[in-house]
């Protein structure tokens, strides 16, 4: 009882020295222990470990992780989760443990971090559009948006501009930071009962051959909302939106048309 009026008093009041020393006596060692498991799970070690004992057991990519992940998991508390949690268990007779709440939370901190040090391999394109296509909340979306559009940005506006006739070449060519907006913004979501059955390794391929097929004109002067940004590489992409092609990229991408010479 005391443990949840003192989330209660947090999310409440909000965060001060008193309560954070408060909540580090009640839950750090349940936190570190959380982010061994999730560590252990993930493969990042052979062993569960005593926290106390991380520097002196783990790798430096390995100490990395388990440090920055407890970082991220107080920015995390800090940021409202605590406050997030409390409305959710709110008039709940037998309640939700606030510990798996935030288990969650620290499994996917766990993951990103790993992944951004490259202990982890990256989300395929595939489990990206999907975890996008089954985001209850607009902000998820947006994210995972952003995160496919910055992995396949390039490639979808090559493969546009490789489908296209002569006479179509340079109007679209002039406008294609338009049309790889809308693609992403716009087509891509409209697909999502057709992505699973998708073969992953041509599924951008098989998506802009539909798209150029049937939406193509309504793309020419679209204004993107979403910027390009990967989270699990810790990189933002972004792009200037004026036209940066130099001549040279012209000529190269108007000689990559399927089955056709320069125009």
């Amino acid at each position: 009882m005391a443990a949840i009026n003192l989330l209660q008093r947090i999310a409440r009041d909000g965060w001060s020295d008193s309560l954070a020393a408060d909540f580090e006596r009640c839950y750090g060692n349940d936190i570190r222990r959380l982010i061994v498991l999730h560590i252990w799970k993930a493969g990042l070690v052979s062993f569960r470990f005593d926290p106390r004992k991380a520097q002196a057991l783990l790798s430096t990519c390995q100490l990395e992780v388990f440090e920055n992940t407890l970082s991220d998991t107080w920015i995390a508390l800090a940021s409202g989760l605590v406050g997030r949690y409390v409305e959710l268990t709110r008039g709940q007779s037998e309640g939700f443990p606030f510990l798996k709440y935030l288990g969650s939370t620290i499994r996917n901190l766990v993951i990103d971090n790993a992944r951004s040090m490259g202990l982890l391999p990256r989300e395929s394109i595939k489990a990206i559009l999907r975890a996008m296509c089954q985001a209850r909340k607009d902000a998820t979306r947006r994210a995972r948006m952003a995160q496919v559009k910055s992995r396949l940005l390039s490639r979808v506006e090559q493969e546009v501009l490789s489908c296209l006739p002569c006479d179509e070449f340079s109007d679209v060519y002039s406008a294609i930071h338009h049309v790889a907006d809308y693609f992403f913004e716009r087509y891509v979501p409209s697909q999502c009962q057709r992505i699973g059955r998708l073969p992953s390794r041509s599924i951008a391929e098989a998506l802009v051959e539909t798209f150029v097929e049937s939406e193509l004109s309504e793309a020419l002067t679209y204004v993107g909302e979403v910027t390009p940004w990967d989270d699990t590489a810790s990189i933002r992409v972004c792009r200037d939106p004026e036209f940066s092609h130099t001549e040279d990229e012209f000529l190269s991408l108007l000689s990559m048309r399927r089955g056709e010479g320069v125009c």
